[in-house]
Order: C-alpha cells, then sequence, then structure tokens
C-alpha cells in the first residue's frame, strides 16, 4: 500500500493585528482569506514578524493577519458564544476543582447584581456549581484557581504561541 499523507485541517479562527502590531481580535478563516485576497489585510509569519508577499501553497497554515490601515479599538471581539466560548476559553476545566466543566457560572451571582459579562462567567463542574449556587465564591468557602483573564490577554497569548512555532 502507499503512504498515506495528513489532512491538513484549517484553523477555526485567524488572530487580527492592526498596522502596529496590537491585537484587534480574531476573525473565522474564510474571512482572513477574502481579506488577504481583496488587498485589505496581509499574511504576517509571527516566528519573524516579516510580511509574506504570496499566499503559501497550503493557506491552512494561515494564524496572524495584518490591517495595515486598521487601528485598534477598545473592544477585543472574540469569537463564539456565550456557554461554549467561556468552556472554550477555560479549556473545559471547572475553575474552582479543575474537573472536567460542563456548566459555566456567575462569579458574582446574578441574584446579588452580578452581570453575565465575560469577566464574571466561569466554566465550572456540575458539583461546583450547584455547590456554591447563588453566593460568591467567598461566600461559599470556594476560590477561583486562577484569575479571569480579560480577551486581550486570551489573544496575547494565542500570538505568544504562535511566534513560538
Amino acid at each position: 500500500m502507499g503512504s498515506t499523507t495528513k489532512l491538513e485541517t484549517r484553523p477555526k479562527s485567524v488572530l487580527v493585528l492592526d498596522g502596529t502590531g496590537s491585537v484587534m481580535g480574531e476573525m473565522t478563516f474564510c474571512k482572513a482569506v477574502r481579506a488577504i485576497v481583496s488587498g485589505r489585510a496581509f499574511l504576517m509569519d509571527p516566528r519573524n514578524w516579516t510580511r509574506i508577499e504570496h499566499l503559501p501553497t497550503s493557506i491552512y497554515g494561515i494564524t496572524v493577519i495584518i490591517f495595515p490601515h486598521a487601528k485598534a479599538r477598545g473592544k477585543i471581539k472574540l469569537l463564539g458564544q456565550g456557554k461554549h466560548l467561556i468552556l472554550r476559553r477555560d479549556d473545559f476545566r471547572c475553575q474552582y476543582c479543575g474537573n472536567h466543566a460542563s456548566t459555566v457560572d456567575h462569579v458574582r451571582p446574578r441574584c446579588q447584581g452580578g452581570t453575565s459579562a465575560f469577566h464574571n462567567v466561569v466554566a465550572a463542574c456540575f458539583r461546583c456549581n450547584n455547590t456554591k449556587s447563588g453566593r460568591t465564591p467567598e461566600q461559599a468557602g470556594m476560590k477561583l484557581l486562577r484569575p479571569v483573564p480579560s480577551p486581550k490577554e486570551i489573544l496575547e497569548q494565542r500570538l505568544a504561541l504562535a511566534c513560538n512555532l
């Protein structure tokens, strides 16, 4: 039998930087390819911060693009919505005990004035979510394993990983 080659899979999202290298957010792979082909953005090699003039033979290696005429604004948008975005951010790990998480928990409960903002919601296992109930972690005698990262911190970590390929 002949040798089999591993099929490349495209990334679900691409990191987007402005002309100064500041993180703007992320976008879908298809939108990134369209922006490059239309000339609005260019591909960057994150390992040495050089511009790649032509699309590579395998476009599935695209991880970072730059919009040279754009300027990063205050709010950074992450792809995904609601529960799945939080679970993905926290690597499907309960932020109270470290076990597999399948639910999300409001750090400051909504019944105490908490919101569903990105920084107030964490992944939690069913047991910890029920134990904490409508209390803050302090009131329930629980502690978060790590502070909740901001969207900008998450994307900057992804950029650092891409630079160390």
